[in-house]
């Protein structure tokens, strides 16, 4: 759509540079998310390993030779090896689930509508991913926008065309889609989206000023420019504090698990020397 729109204003040239600085960009953000998420993923991976070892063979086999020798077992004792008993009973609850979220959410999605939406607005009220969530596809709005309405064509085709995946979330691109009727209606896209609370201040004022300038492809740049700041600065803050904080779970763990394990075998040794 992009390079068709081009053509017809005889701005290929542009159009490429567009679309090139654009790639660019999704390459850079794609490469900071997974520099950024490689280190929490492999913590997070020895965990789940380490979690699904301790409580499948290792509390079990304590939790009855425990029970042969008829030892007291403290609360915290208790706790472990009944957490220990419910995994082992119903891994086959947790495998089906894990199965269900990674087979049946993008079934769902290409299959409903609404459940696309749904799991989008889920996705922008997570806690702190909601945020940079919004951010992304916020981002990719503006970069399309611009590029769509620099190449020549109209604003309402233009927004159009953003509705068929170039947001990636159902959430703006149904706010985009609403936008663009009241654009129909005689209403300037600055009053449009204000009816809308998922766009935020900043890209509203910038917008405004665009239309009343009339460089509404230089103010969306600007706002994606903002982003495009924003976004990597966000994503390294946000793992860099998931990065100890599953190092501290961690410890939680085995501690845990190490001192419900001790605190029997400290009793029985007591029982003896008594």
């Amino acid at each position: 759509s992009v390079i068709r729109a081009g053509e017809l204003s005889s701005k290929l040239p542009e159009t490429f540079e567009d679309l090139k600085k654009y790639l660019e960009w999704v390459d850079q953000v794609v490469a900071d998310v997974r520099q950024a998420t490689l280190y929490p993923a492999i913590v997070l991976t020895v965990i789940s390993g380490f979690c699904i070892f301790l409580f499948t063979f290792i509390i079990p086999r304590f939790s009855e030779l425990l029970s042969k020798l008829s030892v007291k077992q403290p609360l915290l004792t208790q706790i472990v090896f009944t957490a220990g008993d419910f995994a082992r009973n119903t891994w086959w609850l947790w495998l089906g689930l894990f199965l269900m979220l990674v087979v049946g959410i993008p079934v769902g999605r290409r299959l409903s509508k609404s459940f696309t939406f749904h799991t989008d607005q889920l996705k922008l009220r997570l806690p702190v991913f909601g945020s940079l969530n919004l951010m992304l596809a916020l981002s990719r709005f503006t970069h399309n926008l611009a590029i769509l309405y620099r190449s020549g064509l109209p604003i309402i085709q233009a927004l159009e065309l953003c509705q068929r995946g170039l947001i990636g979330n159902a959430v703006i691109e149904t706010a985009v889609g609403e936008v663009e009727r009241d654009v129909k209606t005689g209403s300037t896209i600055g009053e449009a989206m204000h009816r809308h609370p998922v766009f935020p201040a900043l890209l509203l004022r910038m917008i405004s000023m665009g239309e009343s300038t009339g460089h509404l492809d230089q103010a969306l740049d600007n706002v994606a420019e903002y982003y495009n700041n924003v976004i990597p600065r966000r994503i390294k803050a946000v793992f860099g504090v998931l990065e100890p904080a599953l190092m501290l779970f961690l410890i939680f763990m085995v501690g845990s698990v190490a001192l419900a394990i001790y605190l029997p075998i400290l009793s029985l040794m007591g029982s003896i020397h008594g």
